[in-house]
């Protein structure tokens, strides 16, 4: 581990946003809109979370994920820690983010998780928060991922 207690970091308000936008965008690469409406719908429904939260949450998609266009690589970096945090391999982390397995290893950008991830990159990720940091939509995202990782381990 980087830090003694950075698992913590997994329930940070940026980093679920992140999972929720990630998840949304990976579903739709593999269906259309209205599908993976009803998919996070039928999910919400089932972990009983509040659909208008988890809805203004992907509403808000381009929000979150507008530090692609403006800090791309920080963008990465956030998206590749987030892979660390769930401990993905670097190559399931490179196929989630559409990056090559090499690319995670080159020095020309820093995607070493044990050389980015500092205190002040972590407090850092308190700037980049969207709608998870209103306590009401921390809490249901929180209880909407905890759902799905409830479920994931059944799977």
């Amino acid at each position: 581990m980087l830090f003694k207690g950075i698992e913590e970091y997994e329930k940070h308000p940026r980093i679920m946003e992140l999972k929720v936008a990630f998840l949304f965008v990976r579903l739709r690469r593999e269906y259309d809109y209205n599908t993976v409406i009803n998919i996070f719908q039928g999910l919400t429904q089932a972990f009983g979370c509040n659909w208008k939260v988890i809805k203004g949450v992907i509403d808000s998609l381009s929000e979150i994920r507008k530090m692609q266009n403006t800090d791309w690589l920080r963008y990465r970096q956030e998206l590749i820690f987030l892979g660390y945090l769930e401990n993905k391999t670097k190559r399931q982390i490179a196929l989630d983010i559409g990056l090559s397995e090499t690319a995670l290893y080159t020095t020309k950008y820093d995607y070493d998780v044990n050389s980015f991830v500092t205190k002040s990159w972590l407090n850092e990720l308190d700037n980049s928060v969207t709608l998870a940091g209103i306590p009401l939509y921390a809490q249901e995202i929180y209880k909407f991922l905890m759902g799905l990782k409830i479920l994931r381990g059944f799977l």
